[in-house]
């Protein structure tokens, strides 16, 4: 009996143990602190933030799994001439916010290829005919009016880890976990929008085909500080 209790007390000591390095090795709690939609593209693109912001594929062209930044296979997307549509519109953008997502642009030829764009209040493009700039813009009520941008260098062949947070009205731009710079007057409330949706890899409607790889695409409805914004890099 007294063998059975102490085979009992080492599986118990063995299991609490194992709870505990499983615990160590979770993610932080803030990762998920506000997080509106994450798109993984593990394979398939739905949201991952249980907020039920699934994407839908739609284009001429074709979208196929392929390797990440770590060179694990069927861990991101390669896009030719197609994007992802997800339901979240301009209202999001009127108060805090974080955009992150990680670009590898394979082709910068046809206009501005843009990664991530809601028509009328926001787009993030790479700069046609120069590939190693991108830029980000709000656009207020009125129309395609800038209310606040930043173009920047990148190296657009390699990964890149891009980040966009606004708070209290400034907009600040990351890249590769650096703070690349920040507005120098805050920004009025974000334009309406035409559609009511955000387009990853834009193609269909203003023919700025992304042709490259995204992974990762995560919005928070707050603004990242710079440690945060770090971390994401970095994992």
């Amino acid at each position: 009996m007294r063998h059975i209790l102490h085979i009992i007390s080492i599986f118990s000591i063995l299991a609490i143990s194992s709870c505990k390095k499983e615990a160590s090795s979770n993610e932080p709690a803030w990762l998920k602190q506000n997080l509106l939609a994450y798109y993984p593209f593990n394979g398939t693109v739905k949201d991952s933030s249980g907020n039920g912001l699934d994407g839908i594929i739609s284009g001429p062209g074709k979208i196929q799994s392929t390797t990440d930044r770590k060179g694990t296979p069927g861990k991101a997307y390669a896009f030719d001439t197609v994007e992802v549509n997800a339901n979240i519109n301009s209202q999001y953008f009127n108060k805090d916010f974080t955009l992150s997502v990680w670009s590898q642009l394979d082709d910068i030829s046809p206009g501005y290829p843009s990664v991530i764009r809601g028509d009328n209040f926001l787009s993030l493009q790479y700069a046609s005919g120069v590939p190693n700039k991108i830029s980000f813009y709000l656009y207020t009520p009125n129309g395609r009016i800038i209310s606040a941008g930043f173009t920047t260098a990148i190296n657009y062949n390699k990964w890149s880890h891009i980040v966009v947070t606004n708070k209290d009205g400034f907009t600040n731009f990351y890249i590769d976990g650096m703070k690349i710079g920040k507005s120098e007057t805050a920004r009025v409330a974000a334009g309406a929008g035409n559609e009511t949706f955000l387009r990853f890899g834009n193609a269909i409607k203003n023919n700025e085909y992304f042709k490259g790889k995204l992974d990762d695409i995560r919005i928070y409805t707050r603004a990242l500080n710079d440690e945060e914004v770090k971390y994401l890099f970095q994992n």
